[in-house]
């Protein structure tokens, strides 16, 4: 990309990390392991079929092509630091390098072109994906939303970049996160969400979706303050009579979750309020909490009839003329 730097750091789909790979032979067999996700592409253009320089080689699995040859991979993903984290699948590598080629294809298409010709390129490429997004063809507009975020340029002012980030990157975000909300892809679609936000703080589609995400969760609280606040935006518009169709579907929607959040909240305090309740038990076999703190006062009159039972006991062996009656003349 030419130009100013974008203030905003951009998930993007593809990763950029490369993978180590050693390695070793003991006792005549070869030990493989690969202490990454990724591998860097060489430059090679990428096929429909595969990964090789003409497209010509088949997907074949890493996994398989390594058993064929005698050799055992062990595949981890480490961060940045090449500390490991997990494991990983040689599939799963393989898929990182086809879109680290895919990356690198793409800018090679772009690397060259002017500003406004970057532009018109990422505006046919989002207008693609929007409609295999209405095709349900989420993979397939994941990879075309991501490869026009390659796109962006956001030129040398800050008008320009402005003019790129809310026409271009906001809407590309937002869509991108509507996807993930359809792959399950949660914890990225709160990610872009954030991105988002923070460059309209009153996206209410961000809002919404970013709520959605969390009630998937089950972070309960902050799906509740996302859908509160896409009711409040929605409502700031209709004050102005500003408010599109489209967002009164938000607001409905979001509406549906708070009141759904709302008795799911009235039924677990209800429910936690039988268990802990001070006259009742939580088992029938055992004293609650009532009984429990009258406990101490029960236990003082047993001690008293005791004593008293004990004083007499005492007085008819010690005392017994005592005990003997009266008798009259």
């Amino acid at each position: 990309m030419t130009g100013a730097e974008s203030p905003i750091d951009l998930p993007v789909e593809a990763p950029s990390a490369v993978g180590a790979v050693s390695s070793k032979r003991e006792g005549g067999e070869l030990h493989t392991q690969t202490t990454g996700e990724t591998v860097a592409g060489d430059g090679a253009e990428v096929g429909e079929e595969g990964y090789s320089n003409e497209g010509e080689m088949e997907r074949t699995s890493l996994d398989d092509v390594l058993k064929s040859s005698g050799a055992q991979l062990e595949v981890k993903r480490v961060d940045k630091d090449r500390t490991i984290i997990g494991d990983s699948s040689a599939d799963e590598m393989r898929d990182a390098a086809l879109k680290q080629q895919r990356m690198e294809a793409v800018w090679r298409q772009i690397k060259d072109l002017g500003r406004s010709d970057k532009m018109k390129w990422a505006s046919d490429k989002r207008h693609k994906a929007n409609k295999l997004y209405q095709q349900q063809k989420f993979k397939q507009a994941i990879e075309e939303y991501s490869d026009c975020l390659l796109a962006l340029d956001f030129g040398k002012s800050e008008a320009e970049a402005r003019d790129c980030q809310e026409h271009l990157q906001l809407p590309v975000v937002t869509n991108l996160a509507a996807c993930m909300l359809e792959t399950n892809e949660n914890r990225r679609c709160i990610a872009l969400c954030d991105t988002a936000l923070s460059i309209d703080p009153r996206c209410i589609k961000a809002r919404f979706r970013r709520g959605v995400a969390h009630h998937r969760l089950c972070e309960t609280d902050e799906a509740q303050q996302d859908f509160v606040e896409t009711v409040r935006l929605v409502d700031g518009l209709e004050e102005a009579q500003k408010a599109e169709e489209s967002h009164l579907q938000l607001k409905k929607r979001a509406s549906v979750y708070l009141d759904g959040i709302q008795r799911r909240k009235k039924v677990d305090k209800a429910m936690y309020s039988r268990m802990f309740a001070k006259d009742k038990p939580l088992y029938p076999d055992k004293p609650s909490a009532g009984s429990a703190a009258s406990g101490p006062s029960v236990w003082r009159r047993w001690a008293r009839h005791a004593v008293r039972v004990c004083a007499r006991l005492l007085v008819r062996v010690f005392c017994p003329e005592r005990n003997t009656p009266k008798r009259e003349d």
